[in-house]
């Protein structure tokens, strides 16, 4: 049961912020682990200077090629000992955090890496990666192009049919306040 009908403002209580208005909750997203050599692909993606849908598009691609190497859940970016090293930074703040949210005096994250793999590049796979990002990205882009020519053309179908009536009306698609004049001057 939560202290003030909200999980959220109690869990932002827990951590010691007011929780008011401003704070808007937003839909759940799940954060997927990339596997394999996605997460070396992705870091050197990130380096480009691109929008939000460029950097969504890529994600999307990203993601696709790191499903494929469920092979390799196990590798992780850091070795036992960096992430042990990282960890520990935040363990003070976690343990404050599980002891005031959830009344528990333990690590609110298990601290054993020692089955941590660290992933280390392997030349053939990335270069397989790096083959199957470009044919994806080909391909969608390819799809992508064959639906805008075809809007191209039924808009350019829509535009004839626009003209034909257009010329089919008495002023001939001339502007209307010329035809005015030029048949006022032949009147004379």
């Amino acid at each position: 049961m939560t202290k003030n009908g909200s999980i959220y403002e109690d869990f932002m209580e827990a951590l010691g912020v007011r929780y008011d208005s401003r704070f808007v909750i937003s839909e759940g997203k799940r954060n997927n682990s990339l596997f394999g050599n996605s997460h070396e692909i992705k870091r050197i993606l990130n380096m480009l200077n691109m929008n939000k849908h460029d950097r969504l598009f890529f994600k999307r691609i990203v993601r696709e090629i790191s499903d494929n190497h469920t092979n390799l859940k196990g590798e992780t970016m850091f070795s036992a000992e960096e992430t042990r090293q990282f960890m520990e930074k935040y363990r003070e703040g976690n343990r404050k955090l599980m002891q005031e949210y959830f009344g528990k005096d333990e690590d609110l994250f298990d601290m054993d890496f020692s089955k941590n793999k660290k992933w280390v590049l392997d030349n053939t796979e990335m270069e397989q990666d790096i083959i199957s990002l470009i044919g994806r990205v080909t391909v969608q882009l390819r799809q992508e192009n064959r639906e805008l020519q075809t809007q191209i053309q039924d808009m350019k179908k829509e535009l004839a049919e626009c003209k034909k009536k257009l010329d089919a009306k008495p002023s001939g698609g001339r502007n209307p306040l010329r035809s005015v004049l030029s048949g006022l001057k032949g009147k004379k």
